[in-house]
This record gives structure tokens, C-alpha cells and sequence, in this order.
């Protein structure tokens, strides 16, 4: 499968990741149930090998098997722009 994973947390040599699933799988896959967001942990090294320069926040298109993760795919800087600006909207609202 394809997915997003969002990197949460570097801690030395270890990657905290948030794994997302594709909007186009999940509309295919309704029929599954997702109950709980796959937390996946993996080595810095690894990552790396695949994206040289990685730092929290940023989002991943991974390939995985459920929760273990296959290749680092690439960086995806519109589906990241695309949540920050979402979070501004919500911030907006708790504002006014």
C-alpha cells in the first residue's frame, strides 16, 4: 500500500512516524476499519538511505505492508503545506 507517514519525532538514531493512509485507499477500502493510527518507529540510518534530509514534520510517501514499513518513496511538500494551512484554520477559529 501507499501511504502518508508524517515524521512526529527524531530521537537520535530513531524516527517516530505518524502513518497516514492515502484518501484514494481509503475510499476503496471503506469496507476496513482503521480503529487505530499506526505509530511506527524506524531507524534514522534507514530513512536516510531513501530521503537524505529528513526533520520532524515533514510528510512521507511510504510504502508499507498495515503497519511495517517497505521504501521511503519521497517527500510530499504539498500534502505538508496542505496541513499547515488547514491547522491555520482551525487556530482562526479558536481565535475569534
Amino acid at each position: 500500500m501507499i501511504s502518508f507517514a508524517t515524521v512526529e519525532k527524531i530521537d537520535g538514531d530513531i524516527v517516530k512516524l505518524h502513518l497516514d493512509m492515502y484518501p484514494e485507499f481509503c475510499r476503496a477500502h471503506a469496507r476496513r476499519k482503521w480503529k487505530k493510527p499506526y505509530i511506527i518507529y524506524d531507524e534514522l540510518k534507514y530513512v536516510k538511505r531513501f530521503i537524505p534530509s529528513v526533520s520532524e514534520g515533514d510528510v512521507l510517501v511510504v510504502e508499507h505492508s498495515q503497519d511495517s514499513i517497505i521504501s521511503y518513496l519521497e517527500k510530499d511538500y504539498d500534502e505538508k503545506q496542505r496541513r499547515i494551512e488547514h491547522l491555520k484554520k482551525i487556530y482562526q477559529c479558536f481565535r475569534r
